[in-house]
C-alpha cells in the first residue's frame, strides 16, 4: 500500500474542503498527498477542437487543486492525477492502493456512485466532507 491519502478535485467549495482536511490528515499521518481530478472526456462524437478545450479545462482544474495543496503543505510534494473516464469508478481504481480516499460531499461533477459499500482497499477508507 502507498503511503498517501487521494483528494479529489474539481473545483467545487465542497472539493476544496476535501483538500483542506485531506492536507491536515497528511500533516497528522505523515504521508504524501495525491490530488486527483477525473476528467469524463473526450467523447468519439466532439470535434477535435472541443475535446482539446475539455483537456485543457481539466487539467486547469487540477493544477487549481494542486496549488491549494502546495498552500497547504509548504515544502513537501503533492503528486497529481488527471484521468479520464467515469469519476467514481475510476476514483475507487486509484485509491486501491492508498492510505484514504477523500471527496467532497457534493462536487461540481458529482460522484453519486461513491456511495453505499465500497471495492476500495481494505486499508483505504473514503471520507465524504
Amino acid at each position: 500500500m502507498r503511503r498517501e491519502i487521494i483528494v479529489a478535485f474539481d473545483g467545487s467549495p465542497q472539493s476544496r474542503a476535501a483538500v483542506e482536511w485531506a492536507a491536515q490528515e497528511c500533516r497528522a499521518r505523515l504521508v504524501e498527498l495525491t490530488v486527483c481530478h477525473v476528467w469524463d472526456g473526450p467523447r468519439a462524437e466532439r470535434e477535435a477542437g472541443v475535446a482539446e478545450r475539455e483537456r485543457r479545462l481539466a487539467g486547469r482544474t487540477l493544477i487549481d487543486g494542486v496549488e491549494l495543496a502546495e498552500r497547504l503543505l509548504p515544502g513537501r510534494a503533492v503528486r497529481s492525477i488527471l484521468a479520464r473516464g467515469a469519476p467514481g469508478p475510476e476514483l475507487v481504481s486509484l485509491s486501491r492502493a492508498a492510505e484514504m480516499l477523500v471527496i467532497g460531499r457534493r462536487g461540481l461533477g458529482g460522484v453519486a456512485e461513491l456511495s453505499g459499500p465500497l471495492p476500495l482497499g481494505r486499508n483505504s477508507p473514503l471520507r465524504k466532507l
